[in-house]
């Protein structure tokens, strides 16, 4: 979760929420990623983090969480960030 607009240069927080049978949040993994737009992302391996947007554009904010041995992992999810 997180705002789907920004300015250039903000900081914004986003979080991830897994759910699912078995899941272990502090037993999996995290990953952030930001694509098509210049970001900084403070702790890519976190459930939630601080990505300040460099450049305007449209960006392609996505979180992955893998566990293994839980059914259905890994998971993802993206969002579309407009940078104004």
């Amino acid at each position: 979760a997180g705002n789907a607009t920004a300015a250039n240069g903000d900081t914004v927080t986003y979080t991830a929420t897994v759910s699912g049978t078995d899941v272990n949040t502090s037993a999996g993994t995290f990953l952030w990623t930001v694509e098509d737009v210049a970001a900084t992302i403070a702790t890519a391996a976190a459930a939630s983090t601080d990505i300040t947007f460099n450049a305007t554009g449209t960006a392609k904010v996505k979180c992955s969480y893998t566990e293994d041995g839980v059914t259905g992992s890994p998971q993802a999810g993206e969002l579309e960030v407009t940078v104004s």
